[in-house]
């Protein structure tokens, strides 16, 4: 369930990151395991 609804938060954040740093959406692209605490980290 926490996947499903996250992954609806990540889709956000992707366009977000894709229009504010390109480097910084790979970087959470690339890391997806711990996709929740590099989403905070970055922010």
């Amino acid at each position: 369930m926490l996947t499903i609804r996250f992954h609806d938060i990540f889709a956000k954040f992707s366009k977000f990151f894709l229009k504010k740093n390109n480097s910084g959406f790979l970087l959470l692209k690339y890391s997806k395991k711990t996709e929740i605490c590099n989403i905070f980290e970055i922010l």
